[in-house]
């Protein structure tokens, strides 16, 4: 079964995952698997991400882009990952 049918996830919802352990490895197969079915895919997180994982991210881009610019990055990539800032090496 895909995650999106699992915890039944339709086009337009706001997805957040809490909790310890798995977040960020869910998140990334969860935004993966809906560009694979034709979504476009925003995502961010609270929390670091380190950089061995950046590579697993198609697109990052700064929080404070113009908006049009994230909507053209969504057309192009699919799936964008917001950040605020770069830190000892992780978003």
């Amino acid at each position: 079964m895909k995650l999106h049918q699992a915890f039944d996830i339709v086009r337009g919802d706001v997805v957040s995952f809490t909790g310890a352990g798995g977040k960020t490895a869910t998140l990334l197969a969860l935004g993966h698997e809906l560009v694979e079915s034709g979504w476009r895919v925003l995502a961010t997180t609270t929390t670091y991400i380190d950089e061995e994982l950046l590579p697993s991210l198609p697109h990052i881009q700064h929080y404070r882009e113009d908006p049009q610019a994230i909507s053209a990055a969504l057309s192009q990539y699919g799936f964008v990952f917001l950040y605020d800032r770069f830190q000892k090496r992780r978003i």
